[in-house]
């Protein structure tokens, strides 16, 4: 029997597609110290004379969101990583030109999901003794996939 671990947030793997990176690359992203996926849920209210004074629904709509936080990363020349540097330039596209691919991978495999989705920059900054913060807000858009979108794939969950 397998042995159960609990998984540290840390050994999460997360990639930004790029399509003009080699043969269309998920790009890494350097500096992310946590990150959160929010599932959401919209009801359809149902409740009427018959629920007996009890609240009823239809789930009518899924969605999620992942928050991710960090710090800015530049090297001594101040050459940023190019996975910040690229989500910073998809938070700026508008359309869809604006839905990039974000895949995440559990560490040992457990869970794999490719999302389509639009970037919102966050905040950039710090106190006088802090390292410069960075992050975003990644929306899904869409069904999350199980297989590559980009590389031949698409199935949904």
């Amino acid at each position: 029997m397998a042995v159960k671990r609990k998984v540290p947030a840390r050994d999460w793997a997360f990639g930004i597609y790029d399509p003009d990176e080699g043969e269309g690359e998920y790009i890494t992203i350097a500096g992310l110290t946590s990150f959160e996926y929010s599932p959401t849920k919209e009801s359809a209210e149902t409740t009427d004379f018959d629920s007996e004074g009890w609240d009823e629904h239809i789930p009518i709509g899924r969605g999620a969101e992942l928050t991710f936080e960090g710090f800015y990363v530049e090297d001594d020349g101040g050459t940023r990583d190019d996975g910040q540097e690229y989500v910073e330039s998809l938070a700026e596209k508008i359309g869809p030109e604006g839905l990039v691919v974000l895949h995440m991978e559990s560490p040992y495999g457990g869970k794999e999901l490719f999302l389509e989705g639009s970037i919102d920059l966050g905040s950039i900054g710090g106190d006088t003794n802090d390292a410069t913060s960075w992050g975003f807000e990644f929306e899904v858009n869409g069904k999350p996939m199980i297989d590559d979108p980009e590389n031949g794939g698409g199935t949904t969950e």
